[in-house]
């Protein structure tokens, strides 16, 4: 992936073409198994990546440093895509964990004997947690979503966002 950012940095005074389709992308003849990703106009400057400059070497032999398929690139538009779903879900993610050590931290300290001679270990007290969140999704599953849609109407029961 690095690549098609070097040989779009290199070729960023080249103009870009006025047919997406003289971008550069191996031919399916070939016996290519790969599949091919559809050109987007989303992130143009990285089409710059796969411009064929004209300085005399076969497309074949050229580096992939300087020239990239499209779907390289739009493999790269993905990822880059991706990187706000990354960096809003990394907070929750940490507060999670988070959560969850404190939780264990503190069952520690609670009272968790249970008769005379049984002691629960701290981190078993998690499952009590995630036991009453699979009851919660089954309740949900069997309960609420069909009667929502009796109310509602609508075969999910709720409308999606």
């Amino acid at each position: 992936m690095l690549q098609v950012l070097v040989a779009a940095f290199s070729k960023r005074k080249l103009p870009y073409p006025s047919n997406p389709d003289q971008l550069y992308e191996v031919s399916k003849s070939h016996g290519n198994k790969r599949k091919f990703l559809c050109h987007t106009k989303k992130l143009r400057f990285l089409d710059k990546a796969a411009i064929i400059e004209n300085d005399g070497n076969s497309i074949e032999k050229q580096s992939p440093w300087k020239l990239t398929t499209v779907t390289t690139v739009e493999e790269m538009r993905l990822i880059i895509n991706m990187i706000p779903i990354w960096v809003f879900t990394i907070p929750f993610g940490i507060s999670v964990v988070q959560t969850s050590t404190f939780f264990i931290k503190q069952s520690a300290i609670m009272n968790r004997k249970i008769g005379e001679r049984f002691e629960l270990p701290p981190a078993s007290i998690f499952t009590v947690a995630a036991l009453g969140m699979i009851i919660s999704v089954a309740i949900y599953d069997k309960i609420l979503v069909p009667m929502l849609r009796k109310i509602n109407q609508n075969e999910r029961g709720i409308n999606i966002l």
